[in-house]
């Protein structure tokens, strides 16, 4: 991870989608979802423009790319761990103002007591409450797209 380039990943994802949709007629909309490092590279290809919502889930860094949210042409979902070591609480309220100054084209869910990588089944930090709770918000969002 620490030798891949975040804006090359953004690009290459955006490729990737660009070429789907010369695939698939009739894909009228997309969404990114992302964890860890992939949260923060869904929640580039949303400033760019390459998708119409992004799903992170504990993105890493992202608190370093939120000066960009006003860029936002998409909507964006960021499930935060409250107890996450890769995202401790200075880095949380600086997300969190950012999504609050983007108004309803950005939603923050930060949970309480639960680790980086809550959502990920068999692992060590795995919550089953906040993996579901922020699976339901992340199928709410698609659905309205």
């Amino acid at each position: 991870m620490k030798s891949l380039n975040h804006g090359e990943a953004v690009s290459d994802g955006a490729a990737a989608l660009q070429a789907l949709r010369e695939h698939v007629p009739g894909l009228t909309s997309a969404a990114a979802i992302g964890y860890c490092f992939g949260g923060g590279v869904a929640f580039g290809m949303a400033i760019g423009g390459a998708v119409d919502a992004a799903i992170a889930y504990y993105g890493t860094g992202l608190h370093l790319m939120v000066a960009d949210m006003p860029k936002l042409k998409g909507r964006v979902l960021l499930h935060v761990a409250g107890d996450d070591h890769l995202c401790p609480p200075d880095a949380q309220a600086v997300i969190k103002a950012a999504a609050d100054q983007a108004g309803d084209r950005a939603e923050v869910v930060i949970y309480p007591g639960v680790g980086h990588a809550f959502a990920r089944r068999g692992g060590a930090t795995f919550n089953q409450n906040a993996a579901d709770q922020a699976n339901a918000r992340t199928m709410g969002l698609l659905e309205t797209l």
